[in-house]
């Protein structure tokens, strides 16, 4: 990148409750787990194109936790190539972000 790095986004608050939930994890091949995508907004559970997926779209159920009371809801059955998974935190109103010029923003 040779500009723009004090705008873009390199990482931000995923939550991760229980132990076999893949979201959260700092290293893993499965969507979900180690990465996000801004099609959720902070802690929002219905994505922007307002389909009927409600939460994080996953693959591997046996590996996530559906609890929407704690801000970790999902649907399953999404397949590697069409999962994703949105940021979450315990802030009310939004979270934390690490921007690539180095600072930190709360979204």
């Amino acid at each position: 990148m040779t500009d723009g790095l004090s705008n873009s986004v390199f990482m931000a608050e995923v939550l991760k409750e229980a132990l076999f939930d893949v979201r959260g994890l700092v290293l893993s091949s499965i969507p979900g787990g180690g990465s996000f995508m801004t099609r959720l907004g902070p802690n929002k559970p219905q994505d922007i194109y307002s389909g009927p997926i409600y939460g994080d779209f996953l693959n591997q159920i046996i590996f996530s936790v559906n609890e929407p009371g704690l801000k970790l809801p999902f649907t399953g059955g999404s397949g590697d190539n069409g999962a994703y998974a949105g940021t979450r935190s315990w802030h009310p109103r939004g979270i934390n972000v690490m921007m690539g010029g180095g600072s930190v923003r709360f979204i």
